[in-house]
């Protein structure tokens, strides 16, 4: 995807995180992982965000998987976090259908208008990532 492409997608929905620096289709035109921030040092972190705009990639873990794989190979990430509002099922479904682990609940975590929600977090090394 080119820097206007995901800067107009995410444009789509101003609740989702505006500022990224690396993002990876999912399959064809379905979604996409991007990074908000990268954490470089003895351990490279990237903190991910997913926007869905195609519910069949969502039944398609192994997209998602070798997309979270191949952003994370590209930016040599060592470790990607990631959190999931409680409220939503779907997501935290999928995120564990990817690949990523529980880490716990983050409680009353402050989004960026100011309003508070619980939410999963979770982390995926690249090992976590492979498929059959």
């Amino acid at each position: 995807m080119t820097h206007q492409q995901v800067s107009a997608r995410l444009a789509e929905r101003p609740e989702l995180y505006q500022g990224w620096e690396s993002a990876q289709p999912i399959g064809e035109d379905g979604g996409m992982f991007y990074l908000s921030s990268i954490f470089r040092g003895e351990e490279n972190v990237g903190t991910v965000h997913v926007y869905i705009w195609d519910k069949k990639v969502m039944g398609n873990p192994v997209a998602g998987r070798k997309a979270v794989l191949g952003l994370m190979k590209r930016e040599n990430l060592d470790r990607l976090v990631g959190e999931v509002d409680c409220q939503n099922l779907l997501g935290i479904n999928f995120a564990k259908r990817v690949g990523f682990n529980v880490i716990g609940v983050v409680r009353q975590r402050k989004d960026a208008h100011g309003n508070a929600h619980d939410v999963v977090l979770f982390d995926a090394l690249p090992g976590d990532l492979a498929w059959a």
